[in-house]
Protein backbone atom coordinates (compact mmCIF):
# COMPACT_ATOMS: atom_id res chain seq x y z
CA UNK A 1 0.00 0.00 0.00
CA UNK A 2 0.91 3.37 -0.54
CA UNK A 3 1.09 3.99 3.51
CA UNK A 4 4.25 1.91 3.41
CA UNK A 5 6.54 3.80 0.83
CA UNK A 6 10.15 4.75 1.02
CA UNK A 7 10.25 2.20 4.16
CA UNK A 8 12.51 -0.15 2.78
CA UNK A 9 15.86 -0.93 4.64
CA UNK A 10 17.33 0.42 1.80
CA UNK A 11 16.17 3.31 1.49
CA UNK A 12 16.15 3.86 5.40
CA UNK A 13 19.94 3.27 5.27
CA UNK A 14 20.51 5.88 2.75
CA UNK A 15 18.14 8.20 4.14
CA UNK A 16 19.78 8.14 7.86
CA UNK A 17 23.53 7.77 6.48
CA UNK A 18 23.15 10.63 3.53
CA UNK A 19 20.56 12.89 5.10
CA UNK A 20 19.44 12.38 8.58
CA UNK A 21 22.89 12.32 10.05
CA UNK A 22 23.91 15.40 8.12
CA UNK A 23 21.32 17.10 9.65
CA UNK A 24 21.37 16.18 13.49
CA UNK A 25 21.06 19.07 15.70
CA UNK A 26 20.51 21.73 13.27
CA UNK A 27 19.86 25.52 14.24
CA UNK A 28 16.49 26.38 15.29
CA UNK A 29 15.35 29.30 13.23
CA UNK A 30 12.08 30.06 13.75
CA UNK A 31 11.49 32.52 10.62
CA UNK A 32 12.60 28.97 8.23
CA UNK A 33 9.97 26.56 10.78
CA UNK A 34 13.16 24.36 10.75
CA UNK A 35 11.74 21.98 13.33
CA UNK A 36 9.00 21.11 10.42
CA UNK A 37 11.80 21.22 8.07
CA UNK A 38 13.33 18.33 9.94
CA UNK A 39 10.61 16.18 10.63
CA UNK A 40 8.85 15.97 7.42
CA UNK A 41 10.90 18.45 4.91
CA UNK A 42 12.38 15.34 3.15
CA UNK A 43 11.05 14.77 -0.22
CA UNK A 44 13.82 15.85 -2.21
CA UNK A 45 16.56 13.12 0.14
CA UNK A 46 13.72 10.49 -0.79
CA UNK A 47 13.83 11.26 -4.29
CA UNK A 48 17.48 11.32 -4.37
CA UNK A 49 17.74 7.96 -2.14
CA UNK A 50 15.57 6.29 -4.40
CA UNK A 51 17.05 7.07 -7.20
CA UNK A 52 20.42 5.82 -5.62
CA UNK A 53 18.87 2.83 -4.96
CA UNK A 54 17.56 2.13 -7.91
CA UNK A 55 21.07 2.82 -9.72
CA UNK A 56 22.98 0.95 -7.38
CA UNK A 57 20.51 -2.20 -7.88
CA UNK A 58 20.86 -1.43 -11.54
CA UNK A 59 24.88 -1.88 -11.84
CA UNK A 60 24.45 -5.41 -9.73
CA UNK A 61 21.61 -6.53 -11.96
CA UNK A 62 23.66 -6.21 -15.19
CA UNK A 63 26.43 -7.41 -13.66
CA UNK A 64 28.90 -4.12 -14.03
CA UNK A 65 29.26 -4.35 -10.40
CA UNK A 66 30.23 -7.31 -8.62
CA UNK A 67 29.31 -7.76 -5.07
CA UNK A 68 32.03 -10.58 -3.43
CA UNK A 69 31.79 -12.72 -0.67
CA UNK A 70 33.36 -11.54 2.37
CA UNK A 71 36.52 -12.73 3.78
CA UNK A 72 35.19 -13.20 7.24
CA UNK A 73 31.33 -14.91 7.46
CA UNK A 74 31.18 -12.38 10.33
CA UNK A 75 31.63 -9.61 8.35
CA UNK A 76 27.54 -8.34 7.05
CA UNK A 77 25.97 -6.50 4.45
CA UNK A 78 27.08 -3.21 5.18
CA UNK A 79 30.83 -4.22 5.13
CA UNK A 80 30.19 -6.24 1.82
CA UNK A 81 28.62 -3.18 0.34
CA UNK A 82 30.82 -0.63 0.74
CA UNK A 83 34.06 -2.92 -0.91
CA UNK A 84 35.98 -1.71 -3.06
CA UNK A 85 32.95 -0.70 -5.54
CA UNK A 86 33.79 1.59 -8.41
CA UNK A 87 32.03 3.84 -11.27
CA UNK A 88 32.53 0.94 -14.39
CA UNK A 89 34.43 2.97 -17.59
CA UNK A 90 32.51 2.76 -21.14
CA UNK A 91 33.90 3.72 -24.41
CA UNK A 92 32.66 7.27 -25.50
CA UNK A 93 31.77 7.48 -29.00
CA UNK A 94 31.98 11.06 -28.99
CA UNK A 95 35.46 11.30 -27.18
CA UNK A 96 37.25 8.29 -28.74
CA UNK A 97 38.16 6.94 -24.92
CA UNK A 98 37.04 5.24 -22.42
CA UNK A 99 34.60 6.89 -19.72
CA UNK A 100 33.02 6.75 -16.62
CA UNK A 101 30.44 9.10 -17.90
CA UNK A 102 28.02 6.44 -19.23
CA UNK A 103 27.81 5.36 -15.51
CA UNK A 104 27.94 7.76 -13.65
CA UNK A 105 25.53 9.86 -11.17
CA UNK A 106 24.47 12.47 -12.81
CA UNK A 107 21.29 14.46 -13.75
CA UNK A 108 21.65 13.27 -17.79
CA UNK A 109 21.42 9.64 -16.66
CA UNK A 110 19.74 9.86 -13.48
CA UNK A 111 17.75 13.15 -13.24
CA UNK A 112 14.14 11.66 -14.48
CA UNK A 113 14.00 8.87 -12.10
CA UNK A 114 15.11 11.27 -9.16
CA UNK A 115 12.37 13.55 -10.14
CA UNK A 116 9.80 10.44 -10.25
CA UNK A 117 10.97 9.41 -6.34
CA UNK A 118 10.73 12.60 -5.46
CA UNK A 119 7.12 13.50 -7.28
CA UNK A 120 6.20 9.80 -5.20
CA UNK A 121 7.91 11.18 -2.35
CA UNK A 122 5.47 14.31 -2.58
CA UNK A 123 2.11 12.42 -2.89
CA UNK A 124 2.83 11.26 1.04
CA UNK A 125 1.25 13.22 3.72
CA UNK A 126 2.82 15.10 6.28
CA UNK A 127 2.51 12.09 8.49
CA UNK A 128 3.88 9.67 6.19
CA UNK A 129 6.62 11.69 5.56
CA UNK A 130 7.25 12.15 9.51
CA UNK A 131 6.93 8.44 10.25
CA UNK A 132 9.51 7.66 7.55
CA UNK A 133 11.89 10.02 9.35
CA UNK A 134 10.98 8.92 13.07
CA UNK A 135 11.76 5.08 11.65
CA UNK A 136 15.32 6.03 10.03
CA UNK A 137 16.70 8.27 13.16
CA UNK A 138 14.91 4.96 15.41
CA UNK A 139 17.87 3.32 14.23
CA UNK A 140 20.13 5.93 14.87
CA UNK A 141 18.95 6.24 18.26
CA UNK A 142 19.22 2.88 19.23
CA UNK A 143 22.50 2.81 16.89
CA UNK A 144 20.94 -0.40 14.99
CA UNK A 145 19.85 -1.19 11.19
CA UNK A 146 16.51 -0.22 10.58
CA UNK A 147 13.66 -2.76 11.84
CA UNK A 148 13.02 -5.01 8.64
CA UNK A 149 9.86 -6.09 10.20
CA UNK A 150 8.87 -2.22 10.44
CA UNK A 151 9.16 -2.11 6.93
CA UNK A 152 7.22 -2.56 4.20
CA UNK A 153 8.12 -4.90 0.93
CA UNK A 154 4.54 -4.66 -0.35
CA UNK A 155 4.66 -4.18 -4.06
CA UNK A 156 2.70 -1.55 -6.81
CA UNK A 157 2.53 -1.14 -10.64
CA UNK A 158 4.12 2.11 -10.00
CA UNK A 159 7.66 1.12 -9.83
CA UNK A 160 8.45 5.12 -8.44
CA UNK A 161 5.87 4.92 -5.45
CA UNK A 162 6.67 2.01 -3.19
CA UNK A 163 10.50 2.09 -2.94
Amino acid sequence: SPEKAFRSVFVQQLLLGSHLNATKGFVQVSALDTSSLAKHGVVGALGLCGAALMRGLNLIKSGDIELKAPANPKDGIAKLATRDIRTPVRFNMASGKDSKTACAFSDQNWGTPMRKFTSAAQRRSITQLQDIVELALASLTIGQEPDPNALSNAGSDDEFALI
